[in-house]
């Protein structure tokens, strides 16, 4: 799987995502629906044949499946969802995804 794959994964579930410029000729995607409720995730790209999400504050991990990513914002949402009212619930595409998670 490419980050390309994993964006179109992401278009087909419902999460909008946009292309930016990733650094030394690459394209990093980022998620925008429900960005804010899933700020930990900054990008995500293509990286020495792996795929590397970029996380707030210059966290870096690998994403080996789509589900990879929905638990790196699920992660981030449980930890922030307190902070300000609006962010209690996820939007609708990552509600879905996050269902689809092992308990």
């Amino acid at each position: 799987m490419k980050s390309h794959d994993l964006a179109i994964w992401l278009v087909n579930n419902g999460v909008e995502v946009t292309m930016q410029d990733g650094g030394d000729g690459r394209i990093a995607y980022s998620p925008n629906d429900g960005f804010y409720k899933s700020d930990w995730i900054a990008s995500f790209s293509d990286q020495d044949g792996r795929i590397v999400l970029r996380t707030r504050y210059d966290g870096r991990c690998e994403i080996q499946e789509p589900m990879d990513l929905v638990r790196e914002s699920k992660k981030w949402h449980e930890l922030s969802k307190s902070r300000f009212a609006g962010w209690a619930s996820p939007s609708d595409a990552w509600t879905a995804l996050y269902l689809q998670l092992p308990t």
